[in-house]
């Protein structure tokens, strides 16, 4: 490979080029084709970030097998796991980490994803934030949702604005807006909407009263 870059492993970057710069210091690609036709950047593992061609993509860091394999212009990535943004393109500014994360991402950015299959089916998709194994599952086209738990979010497809903290939690319908979940299974019916616990919850309370011996807000939730 060019001058600058450290490349191990079979066509380990074979065509990758000469990007040396104050910034980037080259290219560093171990394993077989990894880094192929890259012009700078890390990439480790099996054909990671095999086809980052443009000057651009030299600040992506790729790390196992396929990671980050299609992206040619994208640039400011971090890839960590199997198979991560393996379909990303044009998408920039973009963390996955864990199996699968942010798999069948394309052009989307500005968007983390920490756990296994997390925002698996995101596209295009932007400024989502999501952690915990299979959030955002099925997150295609929605943006600026922040997820946290098991499965949180899991439903949303093009939804947006939506949080949703803890196991399951979030709306019940994959295009709502503007809903807030918090708590195991807390589940929005409409947009718009703020949800605290689920149905199983008879009472919530904030605070004490300065005495300490009550709720300064307390109030039944179901009937």
């Amino acid at each position: 490979s060019a001058n600058y870059n450290i490349a191990i492993g079979y066509e380990a970057g074979k065509n990758a080029g000469n990007t040396y710069t104050l910034r980037s210091g080259g290219g560093v690609y171990i394993g077989t084709a990894a880094g192929y036709n890259a012009t700078g950047g890390i990439a480790i593992g099996d054909s990671s970030c095999k086809n980052c061609q443009t000057p651009e993509a030299f600040v992506n860091i790729a790390i196992g097998h396929l990671s980050l394999l299609n992206t040619t212009s994208g640039i400011k990535n971090t890839a960590l796991g199997i198979n991560t943004l393996l379909k990303n393109t044009t998408g920039g500014e973009n963390t996955a980490i864990g199996f699968d994360a942010l798999q069948k991402n394309t052009i989307g950015i500005n968007n983390v994803a920490v756990g296994n299959d997390n925002s698996i089916e995101n596209t295009t998709g932007f400024n989502n934030t999501s952690v915990g194994a299979r959030t955002l599952l099925n997150n295609n086209s929605g943006e600026n949702n922040t997820a946290l738990g098991f499965e949180a979010l899991s439903v949303n497809t093009i939804g947006d604005r939506n949080t949703a903290i803890g196991v399951s939690a979030g709306p019940l319908n994959n295009n709502f807006l503007n809903t807030t979940c918090i708590g195991y299974n807390a589940r929005a019916s409409t947009g718009n909407t703020m949800v605290f616990g689920n149905n199983v919850v008879t009472r919530w309370a904030f605070g004490l009263t300065t005495t300490g011996t009550g709720k300064a807000l307390e109030s039944a939730l179901w009937p």
